[in-house]
């Protein structure tokens, strides 16, 4: 059985190893950070789940998305000035 003390030790490990073995994106730079890559592309990903009433639901005629999660990304890719893209998750 692990204790709470085990847990924290592997946990805290973890945290700390984690930074050195992160992958960097190119070689010696940093990872692009996300509102630089909303301004390069001009696209902000939305993640949505179908069939989750009110906070998701895709239109079988029109394919489009609907409820709130859709609503809130394409204000949010409003304010930003780029479109919204949606991307299906589970």
């Amino acid at each position: 059985m692990i204790g709470r003390r085990d847990l924290g030790l592997s946990l805290g490990t973890m945290a700390v190893a984690s930074p050195a073995i992160a992958p960097r994106s190119r070689a010696g730079t940093l990872p692009e950070s996300t509102f630089d890559r909303i301004g390069r592309t001009r696209v902000v990903r939305v993640g949505t789940v179908a069939r989750q009433a009110p906070y998701c639901v895709r239109d079988l005629t029109s394919f489009d998305w609907r409820g709130f999660i859709p609503a809130y990304g394409r204000d949010l890719a409003k304010a930003l000035n780029a479109d919204a893209g949606f991307v299906e998750s589970t």
